[in-house]
């Protein structure tokens, strides 16, 4: 037999469960972003500042080495003391210019002076924004442009999927398989919200290989500083702290 406050238990039971169901119904989908990065592939250009301190330092071991006994070294007449004494002439010469001490120097190889040093500027056509090869010194990003503007990679979880299963699946499906990649941790690195949309983004690497997207041509490998110019302002407030200055 039902007690008096049976049908006021299951009435509020009854408004709890429909609560629950308006609130399933009205919450935010969930999505997985990339925060994919291709980390920088040459030594940034040193600075005035840098360059005069390597120098010194430089010059300076030099100074508390050893005496240099060419004698020791080198038969008299040969091959390898007379590239010894031009080395010696060329960086006498130099010193002198700069108003400093000369300091014996020891001569490179002829396979080193051949070697021709590869431009630091890359290719500078808007589509190179495309090769993974342009901009050495920086850290690069992958941006995509759809419906929403320019933005990180991002896409919805699929059954059970947790962030960082998800994350791997669509790292996949969106540059392809003939890349070598990682997703770093199983923790988000980042959020950015909306009413409709809730996105935490896992850190990726991609370390070599082939990208071919499949997103088409709607993609871009872009530094900070251009990802700042393309993103809309409230994305770019969700998302600046992610990013590496160099």
């Amino acid at each position: 037999m039902l007690s008096r406050r049976a049908p006021s238990r299951i009435c509020r039971e009854g408004r709890l469960i429909g609560a629950r169901a308006m609130a399933t119904a009205s919450s935010p989908t969930v999505n997985v972003g990339l925060l994919l990065k291709r980390a920088p592939i040459i030594l940034r250009t040193l600075t005035p500042f840098e360059h005069a301190y390597y120098h010194y330092r430089e010059v300076l071991s030099l100074k508390e080495a050893r005496p240099f006994n060419p004698d020791f070294y080198f038969k008299k007449g040969s091959t390898a003391e007379q590239r010894w004494l031009e080395a010696q002439e060329r960086a006498e010469a130099e010193a002198g210019k700069l108003g400093e001490k000369y300091v014996p120097v020891q001569p490179k190889e002829e396979e080193l002076l051949a070697l021709q040093v590869a431009s630091r500027e890359g290719a500078k056509e808007k589509e190179a924004e495309k090769s993974l090869d342009r901009k050495g010194e920086r850290t690069l990003y992958l941006l995509v442009k759809g419906k929403d503007g320019w933005r990180l990679p991002e896409g919805a979880l699929e059954g059970s999927e947790v962030l960082h299963e998800a994350a791997a699946r669509h790292l996949k499906s969106t540059i392809g398989t003939r890349s070598e990649t990682w997703v770093v941790g199983r923790t988000p690195f980042g959020y950015h919200g909306t009413p409709q949309r809730k996105t935490f983004f896992m850190k990726a690497h991609i370390i070599s290989g082939r990208v071919e997207p499949k997103i088409g041509d709607n993609f871009a490998w872009l530094s900070k500083d251009e990802i700042q110019e393309r993103v809309d302002v409230e994305y770019w407030k969700s998302v600046c702290g992610m990013f590496a200055e160099l």
